[in-house]
């Protein structure tokens, strides 16, 4: 075996050892998550219900990993809800994992469509970039009067949500929502 082989075949056993299997989500956990995700944002975000309930659109990420390796990306299944049911699922891929993982030991985001325009956009799309193909404006957090959704204008808001609660500071741009047509044929009409 040549020495370069060798090395080759060392440096793929040891990166499988080290790397734990990334394993698809089901539709099942996809939807019980998310159902999880949005009691948990309902309770921690006044006016929460009552956005969700006029949104044109919800999409939901429940888990999102980092990625190793010094890397800092991130990685995480979602689905889209219109009128609370889903109609299409994600994958979302980004650079910037954005906590720290010694203080924040899960990580959802929760993208809210406020009318059909942008929810249209959005699903026109088979990839969608935060900050090349839309924006999504992250509503003020006061560490006293919590999300502060009163005075928002943007049509599509963004939630990071963690274990510790609704997130500040914490940016999505650069996130990329990708259909995932496998899945989104389950829910087709």
């Amino acid at each position: 075996m040549k020495p370069t082989t060798r090395y080759g075949a060392i440096a793929t056993l040891l990166f499988s050892l080290l790397c734990p299997p990334v394993m698809a989500d089901s539709i099942e956990y996809i939807n019980t998550n998310t159902s999880k995700v949005l009691d948990q944002f309902k309770q921690q975000a006044e006016g929460a219900d009552a956005m969700l309930d006029d949104a044109a659109g919800v999409l939901v990420f429940p888990d999102i990993f980092r990625l190793g390796f010094g890397l800092g990306g991130q990685y995480g299944e979602g689905v889209l809800l219109v009128k609370g049911k889903p109609v299409a699922y994600y994958t979302n891929a980004g650079h910037n994992y954005g906590l720290d993982t010694a203080q924040h030991h899960s990580k959802s985001e929760v993208i809210v469509f406020r009318d059909i325009d942008a929810l249209n956009t959005f699903r026109n799309k088979s990839s969608w970039k935060v900050g090349e193909n839309g924006n999504v404006t992250l509503p003020k957090i006061d560490a006293a009067k919590g999300v502060e959704l009163a005075g928002e204008s943007g049509s599509v808001l963004g939630f990071v949500i963690s274990d510790k609660g609704v997130v500040p500071d914490v940016t999505l741009d650069g996130n990329r929502y990708t259909r995932n047509m496998k899945k989104s044929v389950a829910v087709a009409p």
